[in-house]
């Protein structure tokens, strides 16, 4: 899921995230979450040296922030944490001034968006690819947001627009087109932070 890092953690301890025996199910979060790291270590395994070591970011509501650096910097990690499918080791992350690991993994999740640099297009729809991200979201919404993501003219151009199948044994598309088909969703969840991993 994220980049060039291992997704599942080597033998010798967890490193995915999990959810807290304490985490209170209805913990209630902003329309317009306070996102912070704060001395922010972070590792793919026990064993593994840190892929993040002393990071501190403040993510205010509206904040648009774009992490740079070489391949392997650890930029991946750092969404990874975000969007809670990997725990700090060290340091604190904290969501409206509460720490994430006295959170329910659903209510992270719930807030954050991410997308990461190769989305998955499944051999669907088009309507049912975007819908993953809300089931209920009528045609009407689903073009919208195909246009919000530069998908416009793509949609013109297919056969039965919503109901084309894409995928494997149907109608391919680009590495731009697909990339574009998450952002459509990505926008379709309406959660209020959105991560783009290699934008």
């Amino acid at each position: 899921l994220l980049g060039q890092e291992p997704a599942v953690a080597q033998a010798g301890g967890p490193a995915q995230a999990e959810d807290s025996a304490q985490a209170e199910a209805d913990a209630p979060v902003s329309a317009h979450p306070h996102l912070e790291l704060a001395d922010l270590t972070a590792r793919w395994s026990a064993q593994a040296a840190p892929t993040v070591a002393g990071l501190d970011l403040d993510l205010a509501p509206g904040d648009r922030v774009a992490l740079t650096g070489p391949s392997g910097a650890g930029k991946s990690t750092v969404l990874a944490v975000l969007a809670r499918h990997l725990d700090p080791s060290g340091g604190d992350y904290t969501l409206d001034g509460v720490d994430v690991l006295d959170l329910p993994l659903a209510v992270t999740r719930g807030t954050v968006a991410f997308q990461d640099d190769s989305p998955h297009v499944f051999s669907s729809t088009l309507r049912e690819n975007l819908r993953t991200a809300r089931p209920t979201a009528t045609d009407a919404e689903l073009e919208a947001v195909l246009a919000d993501a530069g998908l416009g003219d793509f949609l013109d151009s297919l056969p039965d627009r919503l109901d084309t199948m894409l995928g494997a044994g149907h109608r391919t598309v680009s590495g731009g087109e697909q990339a574009r088909i998450g952002l459509a969703r990505t926008l379709l969840s309406e959660r209020p932070v959105v991560l783009l991993d290699e934008p």
